[in-house]
């Protein structure tokens, strides 16, 4: 595979001289090479098949808000109170 180096340094907004040109095509071409011999392994689907092989997955009501909130310096009736956004 073949890369436009100065294009892709310009996508990156690096700064490179024309001597590390060919060393940094190497460096892409055994990256991207590497990247399609994990791809062509075939187990993509093996995290999304598995399940929790620990404990089961249970929704339960939390006790205690106090514990929460007194990790937070402000609070109100129970809700936290968090710096705005935007």
């Amino acid at each position: 595979m073949s890369f436009d180096v100065e294009k892709v340094a310009k996508i990156a907004r690096i700064k490179i001289d024309g001597t590390e040109n060919n060393k940094l095509e190497a460096q892409l071409t055994q990256i991207l090479n590497w990247s399609e011999q994990l791809d062509s392994t075939g187990d993509a689907g093996y995290f999304t098949d598995k399940t929790n092989a620990f404990r089961e997955d249970k929704i339960e009501q939390f006790k205690d808000a106090k514990l929460i909130t007194a990790n937070f310096k402000h609070s109100k009736k129970g809700k936290l109170i968090v710096p705005r956004g935007l």
